[in-house]
């Protein structure tokens, strides 16, 4: 049964007044963006998150961005329960990797999944004896020439970054991602675990938030960024400052290096290591 301020929160439409909500600074007039705004071009850098929950739980996807003017957006997102690992990996691929988007397909520098999933497990619905979550979806992801890392599991760290950014708002939600705008004001303090965010077996919102908090945590504070990335950031006031010649010959320089000190090289236009 609802509590009274659950049920009087859902009424009026805004979950920000629940009581002991996580959340408490949500404006979704300010958080939420209409996709047609974000402006996004293939090119930009884009990310994808997973959550692939075991038992009751849910499996999660979420697609983020980082536009040309250093905002992230979370732009699309897929939940189902119940499905094998497998086929939740091939939907992923059809909903955010293989469609064209301007004539080409989204750049995606990154996967993070749950570093749970990187665990053997004997589940009925993999049925394969131990065979891990992140070899599943890797083998279906690997025709791409993409494949899943762990996403870091800072929990803490993963919601108070959630929640500055949104602050700030340098972070925003399209309306394309109706659960995760659902889970995210939703979501209630844990007074055993000061910081964290009271787990709800069962509750498919539950991942959703787990599934964004991968990917924007993760994308930001990882130590070791995609090597295209890196050269972008650091380029990036030279363009800004309209000299595009220095700045091509500074990207060219720095890819060029790349090469010789082992630093990771990220996908290409299509998917493929350059």
């Amino acid at each position: 049964m609802m509590s009274g301020s659950l049920s009087a929160a859902m009424e009026r439409g805004c979950w920000c007044e629940l009581q002991g909500a996580y959340f408490a600074n949500w404006k979704a007039d300010r958080m939420v963006i209409p996709y047609a705004e974000v402006k996004e071009q293939w090119w930009d850098t884009h990310f994808i998150s997973l959550d692939y929950g075991f038992g009751k739980s849910s499996a999660a996807a979420h697609l983020h961005v980082r536009t040309q003017d250093g905002r992230l957006y979370t732009i699309g997102e897929y939940v189902a329960a119940h499905q094998p690992a497998y086929q939740f990996g091939q939907e992923v691929i059809a909903r955010f990797i293989a469609p064209e988007f301007q004539g080409q397909r989204r750049r995606i520098v990154v996967i993070y999944l749950d570093p749970a999933n990187f665990n053997p497990v004997h589940d009925i619905r993999i049925g394969t004896g131990g065979h891990s979550v992140s070899d599943q979806i890797n083998e279906v992801l690997a025709p791409w020439d993409l494949a899943g890392i762990r996403g870091s599991n800072d929990r803490i760290g993963g919601w108070q970054l959630m929640y500055q950014m949104l602050s700030r708002g340098e972070w925003q939600i399209a309306d394309t991602c109706p659960r995760l705008i659902e889970a995210i004001p939703s979501r209630m303090h844990d007074d055993k675990k000061p910081g964290d965010l009271l787990k709800v077996p069962g509750d498919p919102l539950d991942d959703v938030a787990d599934s964004a908090r991968y990917g924007i945590y993760s994308f930001v504070t990882g130590t070791e960024k995609p090597t295209e990335l890196r050269v972008r950031e650091a380029i990036r006031p030279l363009a800004e400052a309209g000299d595009l010649t220095s700045a091509l010959i500074r990207y060219n320089q720095m890819m060029e290096d790349s090469r010789y000190t082992g630093r990771p090289i990220v996908l290409g236009r299509h998917g493929r290591r350059r």
